[in-house]
């Protein structure tokens, strides 16, 4: 059993806080619980600065302010593992983003470990022991917490220090720290960037089968769809459906009779958001043609697209083995389209705001020479940075 202070209070919060400040690194690690919502329920936050072991409850404690502080300290490195959600329940709950900060399944990933690597298998790879997660479906909002659950809870911060430790000593020897922190600070750009009301229409599936008029009443759909999700901190599907607001889209109901007739419509959605639906509808068809979304374009229906994603994967294979880095650690199937679409499908104006993973970072370094020369971009189009 670690041996662990469970604070309650701003002052105990604030005391530990003050200790930490001077420590190097912070593990840190959060529980969470999310079912109905759209934001996660922050229920625990575990933290260790290599002496100070913490569970902090911020149910209990009034005033985080000092601890959310901590998180952007220059002068401390925080160390996560996966981190993603735990990044995304910081922001809702601080509106920030830990920096500096390093997520161990990320170096682990240069390393060879695999692109996935989970927690435990990382303590029994690295410590030797075999955690106990029993305690993984824990309703971290309830109180009382039990002891099991607080040493569960515990375990993953205190682990998190000497997994640390081995593979920034593994990532230093091959010259990849650096790439590991670049990489983890990207993850936290990303997380604390959010796309803009009127472009969320095109993550909808299926999008790209719908005419320009259509589109434009799916913008104005996805855009209500997510500002009500968040008004109520709704999971956004529990609004409307996704294949809902595809179908509406593509029928532009302008009466609640044939709002009704849509295929798998469901009760709720009719008796909540119905007059919204219909408005949406309406304004969304009223838009002029001219500023109207043009149709959405996909990469596999360019004639040219395979044979590209072919050869920009063989160059990466081979700058892969040359680096001895993971060929999926450089570039997944997502950022090497994402890269094509830069080029092929992104209007000059922008460009400047959606720069591909490949074209910054260390990522520019390794490969960005080799990929624009494949992609035609020799004459200098193609250099930028961040």
């Amino acid at each position: 059993m670690l041996d662990f202070q469970l604070i309650e209070n701003v002052e105990s919060l604030n005391a530990f806080c003050k200790k930490a400040k001077l420590k190097p690194v912070l593990a840190l690690d959060t529980e969470f619980v999310r079912t109905r919502t759209l934001y996660p329920e922050l229920g625990l936050i575990q933290a260790f600065d290599g002496e100070q072991l913490v569970l902090i409850d911020p149910i209990k404690v009034s005033d985080l302010s000092s601890f959310w502080q901590l998180l952007i300290e220059p002068s401390i490195l925080k160390v996560l593992h996966s981190c993603s959600e735990d990044l995304e329940v910081i922001k809702h709950q601080a509106n920030l983003i830990p920096s500096p900060m390093l997520d161990t399944q990320i170096a682990a990933a240069f390393l060879g470990y695999g692109g996935s690597v989970g927690f435990a298998a990382m303590v029994k790879e690295v410590v030797g022991l075999e955690l106990d997660k029993g305690e993984s479906r824990t309703d971290w909002i309830a109180r009382p917490l039990t002891t099991k659950q607080l040493n569960y809870a515990a375990n993953d911060a205190f682990y998190l220090m000497p997994i640390y430790e081995q593979l920034v000593t593994e990532l230093k020897a091959r010259n990849l720290y650096q790439y590991a922190l670049d990489e983890s600070a990207l993850m936290g750009e990303k997380r604390n960037n959010t796309k803009p009301y009127d472009k969320l229409y095109t993550d909808i599936k299926n999008a790209w089968q719908l005419n320009p008029h259509s589109l434009a009443v799916l913008r104005e759909l996805a855009a209500w769809r997510r500002k009500q999700a968040e008004r109520k901190n709704l999971a956004i599907n529990f609004i409307v459906k996704e294949h809902n607001l595809f179908n509406i889209a593509k029928r532009k109901p302008k009466t609640m009779a044939v709002l009704q007739s849509i295929p798998g419509m469901l009760p709720n959605e009719i008796k909540f958001h119905a007059n919204a639906i219909l408005k949406c509808v309406a304004v969304g068809c009223e838009v002029p043609p001219e500023m109207r979304p043009e149709p959405i374009e996909r990469l596999i229906d360019y004639p040219d697209y395979k044979s590209m994603l072919k050869q920009l994967r063989e160059d990466i294979n081979v700058i892969a083995k040359r680096e001895s880095i993971p060929e999926e650690v450089i570039a997944s199937k997502k950022q090497i389209n994402q890269l094509i679409s830069y080029f092929w499908k992104a209007q000059e104006n922008e460009q400047d705001a959606n720069k591909p993973d490949l074209l910054i970072g260390w990522r520019k370094e390794l490969v960005a020479q080799k990929l624009l020369k494949t992609l035609g971009r020799e004459d200098g189009e193609g250099e930028v940075g961040r």
